[in-house]
């Protein structure tokens, strides 16, 4: 049943406001119009046309409105949210409203940027996802969001030519939405909880380069866009530092402390402010550039990424980084040299990966990668694989060692 009734408040008029009782639940949102009470008749709760005289008639009209479009709603005998009846009410102010699916997402990124909840760098991810949304279904509104529609989607993304990866980004990205809108009673959808409507991941094939690597990369004579890209990387082997905060590295970030030098900076992505220890391997890039980056150029513009990964591809070749590597592609397996496959996340994952192999405890390694769980991280380096390939080695080694044996006079021989 849908009545209007007043919020009466004293001394001033009182805010309007819809109720609905609609499968046990009881729904109330306000219709921006107030009235003095003594203008309201309590039995048709509508406006009095004797005393109400500032278009009476329109004033009811507008309440008849929405009484009619949440009645129709109710016919459709399917779950109600507040947020349907705000829409309702919105629309007969003749107001966009922000409880439309993008209206609310767009929303939604905005309030969490200026909570500082995410960063601008997660923004861009997060309005990527929306415009793949718009491009699927412009009209798109939390009803339609259902398994259905993920089969559908996940599809689309994938004739677009999208990776497995990619593709489960842009379905948490939306479960993200869904779940935030559900949280501010805008919809009563859960399809987006049910297990078959799953962010996709995929193991990838991702490489990283080993102490020797980083060393050949670091002597080997280049010219010089292609040495400041190298030592840029070789660095950053050492720093573990997301790309984009590679312009943190300042003259003024560097401190000691027990006669140890750090890196003081803030990570873009999550804001957590660290300190990574520099090891004496990074020092002597940092002193050839008087402990700046290599690729941030006077101004303290960074390099672009796209411009980094085609000089590090030409640096890590001529460096003759050349090992065989067999990558997944499409459910197939490729052969590929290791400097086609190098970009500017391979040093985040070099610094990982050769420090897990030198048994440094995962913990003091999550607080500068910035992982969370240590699952995450486990996965991150490829754990597993480099586990039983560790074991394999130490079990050669061990076969290899040759046998004593002790001669009838007491002597060792081999």
């Amino acid at each position: 049943m849908v009545k209007f009734h007043l919020d009466r408040k004293k001394g001033q008029e009182s805010p309007i406001f819809l109720s609905l009782h609609h499968h046990g639940n009881r729904i109330k949102v306000y219709t921006e119009k107030k009235i003095d009470a003594s203008k309201w008749q309590i039995k048709s709760c509508r406006a009095n046309p004797k005393k109400y005289k500032n278009n009476c008639k329109g004033f009811n009209k507008f309440l008849d409105g929405i009484k009619d479009d949440v009645e129709s709603l109710v016919n459709e005998n399917r779950p109600i949210s507040k947020g349907d009846l705000i829409a309702i009410v919105n629309k007969a102010n003749g107001k966009a409203t922000d409880t439309t699916f993008f209206g609310f997402a767009e929303s939604f990124i905005q309030t969490q940027l200026a909570k500082s909840e995410i960063k601008p760098m997660s923004a861009k991810g997060y309005r990527t996802t929306l415009n793949h949304l718009k491009a699927f279904n412009p009209s798109l509104a939390f009803k339609d969001i259902t398994l259905d529609f993920y089969d559908k989607f996940v599809t689309n993304l994938k004739l677009k030519g999208r990776a497995p990866n990619s593709i489960g980004t842009n379905v948490k990205h939306l479960k993200w939405f869904m779940a935030a809108a559900l949280d501010r009673d805008l919809h009563t959808n859960v399809a987006f909880k049910k297990k078959s409507f799953k962010t996709i991941i995929e193991e990838t094939d991702q490489i990283y380069l080993t102490r020797k690597e980083l060393r050949q990369l670091a002597q080997k004579p280049l010219i010089e866009r292609l040495r400041k890209v190298a030592d840029a990387f070789v660095l950053n082997s050492y720093l573990g530092m997301r790309f984009s905060d590679l312009d943190q590295i300042q003259k003024d970030n560097f401190k000691k402390d027990d006669n140890l030098l750090y890196l003081h900076m803030v990570q873009g992505k999550t804001g957590t402010k660290i300190r990574i220890p520099v090891p004496n391997d990074a020092l002597p890039i940092l002193r050839k550039y008087k402990f700046t980056c290599p690729v941030v150029n006077p101004k303290g513009k960074l390099i672009s990424v796209q411009k980094f990964n085609d000089y590090l591809k030409e640096a890590a070749e001529v460096a003759e980084i050349d090992a065989i590597e067999d990558i997944r592609k499409g459910g197939k397996v490729e052969k590929l040299p290791k400097y086609s496959l190098i970009k500017s996340h391979t040093a985040r994952r070099s610094f990982a990966t050769n420090l897990f192999l030198d048994e440094v405890p995962i913990q003091n390694i999550m607080a500068i990668t910035g992982h969370k769980e240590e699952s995450t991280f486990l996965l991150y380096v490829r754990a597993d694989q480099l586990t039983k390939a560790k074991g394999l080695a130490k079990h050669y080694q061990q076969k290899s060692k040759p046998v004593m044996k002790v001669s009838k006079g007491g002597q060792a021989a081999a």
